[in-house]
């Protein structure tokens, strides 16, 4: 993983974000934890613009509580990879989509794979 400045090229989406790639592709982050917050956004609809115009969203739910794929309402989000540490030193990765991609989808089962296994597996 690496770090690359601003998404924004005025800044105002951050000073840094994380990108992955390989020969193939590459994927760049919006971590909203990374994003400034500003007192004349207290809504963070600058976050929003962000997150809401990717088509899938990567969640790190530790909260132990399910996941609600509604959380984060986007025109172009088709879905949402949910990764949920457990014990032992393994994630469980659940994929939720749109109702029409259902079909399209090969796995729609959870996964459990070891955590170093997991991000890779988030990214496919």
């Amino acid at each position: 993983m690496n770090c690359i400045s601003g998404l924004g090229r005025d800044g105002t989406d951050g000073k840094f974000t994380y990108i992955w790639q390989d020969n193939i592709m590459q994927v760049i982050f919006h971590v909203v934890t990374l994003m400034p917050t500003t007192e004349s956004d207290a809504k963070c609809n600058n976050k929003k613009k962000n997150i809401g115009n990717d088509f899938v969203t990567i969640v790190y739910n530790e909260s132990g509580q399910e996941y609600n794929i509604q959380t984060v309402k986007g025109q172009f989000s088709y879905g949402c990879v949910i990764v949920e540490p457990l014990e032992h030193g393994v994630s469980q990765i659940t994929v939720k989509m749109r109702d029409e991609l259902r079909d399209h989808v090969s796995y729609q089962e959870s996964k459990i794979v070891c955590d170093q296994n997991a991000a890779m597996l988030a990214r496919q």
